[in-house]
């Protein structure tokens, strides 16, 4: 079975056809920024077009999301992503099953799956992008908390320029 893989970042939109076993067959990459939300979903079914054996959709996304549901309810920078249906925009159009996931949960996930936490049972994850995410593992499962969001590092404010206290951080 071929899954068609869709990696939304803050810059780039990575695109790839993969097995089921994790092994890519191929991939591809595209700028964006963080208003091209229609232009994300636009290459999406560009790419999908293109890879007509794919089976499946899996879609990694910043921001809160509700995997059951597949709806986005805060889409990080990418603001066309608040409240949006990912799932049921592309089940619609494309009539193959999707998965959504917060992108911090599917490096975790990776990790646990093919990679250096394939044995552990706690551990968390902390990625480093465009924005700043985490995900937790905790006795053998990921943990989402009530709104799909109890890990994530909203944002954060630096301003070399200023002296900051980190009491004061956020308090402008």
């Amino acid at each position: 079975m071929k899954i068609a893989a869709f990696d939304i970042g803050g810059t780039a939109l990575k695109m790839g056809v993969m097995t089921r076993d994790g092994r890519l067959l191929e991939t591809a990459r595209q700028s964006i920024n963080d208003s091209d939300g229609d232009r994300i979903l636009q290459a999406m079914l560009s790419w999908l077009a293109a890879h007509p054996s794919c089976e499946g959709i899996a879609i990694s996304a910043p921001g809160y999301i509700d995997p059951h549901s597949g709806l986005i309810t805060m889409g990080g920078a990418i603001r066309r992503f608040d409240n949006f249906a990912m799932k049921s925009w592309l089940e619609t159009r494309t009539g193959l099953p999707v998965s959504v996931e917060n992108d911090a949960n599917c490096v975790l996930l990776a990790e646990r799956w093919q990679g250096k936490a394939a044995e552990m049972a706690n551990f968390l994850v902390l990625t480093i992008g465009t924005g700043i995410g985490g995900a937790i593992f905790c006795q053998h499962q990921l943990i989402n908390g009530a709104r799909f969001s109890c890990r994530r590092i909203r944002l954060y404010a630096y301003r070399p320029s200023r002296r900051t206290r980190s009491s004061s951080l956020f308090n402008e």
